[in-house]
């Protein structure tokens, strides 16, 4: 479960978002409308530990690379104190085995490999031309294990939740007093194997 402080907004007076979630859609709204709230998202877990969806893609084709055939089962409320003021439930999907309780997990210096080559593969995707001298900083700047969902081997309609270990990595443009551009780049892996996991 995660639980985020919001404003809300009554749906007459909520911001513009047709172009995304930002906060920057908060200056266009009167903040004497909204009231302050939670969002409480919902995910299954196991052991404590909660199940998220990759955002991420690969920067390069592999045949080490996973997807998922539908998005992570969650619920999601707002709550404020007036009580409940939105319910969704996404992905809503049934267990129906468990393949096994207990699974080994690659040393955490092999997932450092294929996460650097997501980010090698990154800054080539940039094409910076030989005579450009430009340079780029990359930071990890989160690193989360977690659960997923990759495709069942040979059984495309159903999933797996497999541990995987999600990565973002900021890459900046320039000097560290003069940044620009900063780009962040989700990476999910499994962690079990290695391979790269990519959005749904």
């Amino acid at each position: 479960m995660s639980t985020d402080k919001i404003l809300w907004f009554p749906e007459e007076a909520a911001p513009d978002n047709r172009y995304g979630k930002s906060d920057d859609f908060y200056w266009q709204a009167d903040l004497k409308n909204a009231k302050i709230g939670y969002r409480y998202d919902f995910t299954r877990s196991y052991g404590g530990i909660s199940a998220d969806a990759s955002i991420g893609g690969a920067t390069k084709d592999t045949t080490d690379t996973y997807t998922a055939p539908f998005p992570i089962e969650m619920v999601s409320m707002i709550v404020t104190d007036d009580g409940v003021k939105s319910f969704s439930w996404k992905g809503m999907c049934e267990e129906v085995a468990v393949i096994a309780e207990n699974v080994n997990l690659l040393p955490f210096d092999d997932i450092q490999k294929p996460l650097f080559e997501q980010i090698f593969y990154s800054y080539l995707n940039i094409g910076q031309p030989a005579e450009d001298t430009t340079k780029f900083d990359y930071k990890v700047t989160s690193a989360k294990l977690g659960y997923t969902y990759v495709t069942a081997f040979h059984k495309p309609e159903n999933a797996w939740m497999v541990p995987a270990w999600f990565f973002q990595v900021m890459r900046s443009e320039g000097q560290a007093d003069n940044m620009k551009d900063l780009v962040i780049i989700p990476v999910a892996i499994n962690a079990m194997d290695g391979g790269v996991i990519v959005a749904q």
